[in-house]
């Protein structure tokens, strides 16, 4: 399987780029109490090098997937939780002060990639500026340059030179400057090149993402979904491919839920959680902040 690449990136070497590059979900609670997510653009993001040519597929690795619940509760829900000596799972299940339960599931592809036919690609390339660069004395053009310049210009004050004499001149002052030019541009091209080829070679050290999703269930981690009658609120969350500064790539599960409930006012259920995968392909939170982070770490997260 080929993948083209070429999308907007981010980080240092332009490694990490997404086929949608903002996946947004909407969180919506119907009449019956029941609480789901929706896609509100497309279903699916990648987080997938960029900017490396065309790179292969040479291993999947399997479906992947990562489970977490979120849920809401009401300001006396520390209060009542202390009082409890059950594992926080059943809190989550039968607490009355608990307003809103929102199990979810992470799904994804995991890919081992091979850029082998770029680099070929791109040493190939080299060659050929190689046995341009070749054919260009530079300090010789540059010299030959600045000489015939300067006898153009003392031939035309002079007045002294047949117009077949200047044409000449004129002709090969042209081809020095475009010989000159062109070493720049092969000079320009390799450096290039050098830094695409560091983004190249380092596909092969990550394992990536491929197809990540995230879905509301009815159960995590023994934890049943749920919503209180009346309750209203409303929510999204949104998905961006990301790397870290070393050029590991990750999703980033960005979670926002506005809750219409007095007993719940005050609370801030944002929160965000950073997605990637191990060499194995099996998925790895590298960390998060907020709500939605807590949450997973509180009900099963490791």
């Amino acid at each position: 399987m080929t993948l083209p690449i070429g999308f907007a990136a981010t980080g240092p070497l332009g490694m990490v780029a997404s086929s949608a590059a903002n996946t947004a979900y909407s969180i919506v609670k119907d009449c019956n109490t029941k609480v789901s997510m929706a896609s509100t653009q497309h279903p699916t993001i990648s987080a997938l090098p960029t900017d490396c040519g065309t790179v292969k597929v040479v291993r999947n690795l399997g479906a992947q997937e990562l489970e977490g619940v979120f849920y809401t509760h009401s300001r006396f829900q520390p209060i009542v939780s202390r009082f409890h000596r059950h594992k926080e799972g059943f809190d989550v299940n039968k607490s009355h002060s608990i307003f809103m339960v929102l199990p979810w599931r992470i799904s994804y592809s995991a890919v081992e990639l091979n850029s082998l036919e770029e680099q070929i690609a791109l040493n190939r390339q080299d060659d050929a500026d190689d046995a341009e660069l070749s054919k260009i004395n530079l300090p010789g053009e540059m010299s030959q340059l600045k000489r015939k310049q300067s006898a153009f210009q003392g031939f035309v004050e002079g007045g002294r030179a047949a117009p077949e004499l200047l044409e000449m001149l004129e002709r090969e002052i042209e081809q020095h400057k475009r010989n000159i030019a062109n070493h720049r541009l092969y000079q320009d091209s390799k450096a290039e090149r050098a830094l695409r080829r560091q983004a190249v070679e380092a596909v092969g050290r990550y394992v990536y993402m491929k197809d990540f999703k995230i879905d509301a269930v009815e159960q995590a981690h023994g934890i049943k979904a749920r919503a209180s009658t009346g309750l209203k609120g409303t929510g999204n969350v949104q998905l961006a491919a990301e790397q870290t500064a070393e050029g590991r790539p990750y999703v980033t599960v960005q979670f926002q839920w506005i809750e219409e409930n007095f007993f719940g006012h005050g609370h801030s259920w944002d929160g965000r959680i950073n997605v990637g995968c191990r060499v194995d392909g099996k998925p790895e939170v590298l960390g998060g902040s907020g709500k939605f982070f807590e949450r997973y770490c509180e009900t099963g997260g490791r």
